[in-house]
């Protein structure tokens, strides 16, 4: 963490023209927003895989960091546009590339709380290990969600 920081105050220290700290703050913007196509497309598509992830997150950094190099505003060959998108098209294509040629491993289909329960399997005493997968099939509720009245009609006591 300590490391970090004094990182941080180097680079502020040689960069401190705002021509400068502004681009800088352009590219980590643009750097950042590429997390977004894997995590998206990770949530809600299954197809996707982990090379396809690093190698599209790697590839649309470089292609902004290279690109806000050589245009600092705007890439004025698409209306004015910033680079990080075209790094966007860059990291979809990849991801996109990678899963239809690459294959998914053979756990990545499953379950979480089938992965968790069977990493908890390997360690547990047998009553443990039935608690674990009791507790990983029905998780427990949130402790700020009311408590329901039994179907008998009485009221649990706190």
């Amino acid at each position: 963490m300590v490391a970090f920081v004094v990182a941080g105050a180097i680079v502020a220290g040689l960069t401190f023209n705002y021509d400068n700290l502004i681009n800088l703050a352009i590219m980590a913007y643009q750097g950042i927003v590429q997390i977004a196509v894997p995590m998206f497309l990770g949530i809600f598509w299954k197809g996707g895989n982990k090379h396809g992830a690093l190698w599209g997150l790697v590839a649309g950094f470089l292609v902004a960091l290279v690109l806000t190099g050589f245009y600092p505003d705007a890439i004025p060959w698409m209306n004015g546009l910033t680079s990080g998108i075209l790094a966007l098209v860059v990291n979809l294509a990849i991801y996109l590339g990678c899963a239809f040629l690459i294959p998914q491993s053979e756990g990545s289909h499953r379950h979480p709380a089938d992965l968790r329960a069977g990493l908890l399997r390997r360690r547990l005493t047998p009553r443990r290990r039935r608690w674990a997968l009791r507790r990983a099939r029905y998780p427990r509720r949130p402790r700020h969600a009311p408590r329901r009245s039994p179907p008998g009609g009485r009221a649990p006591t706190p």
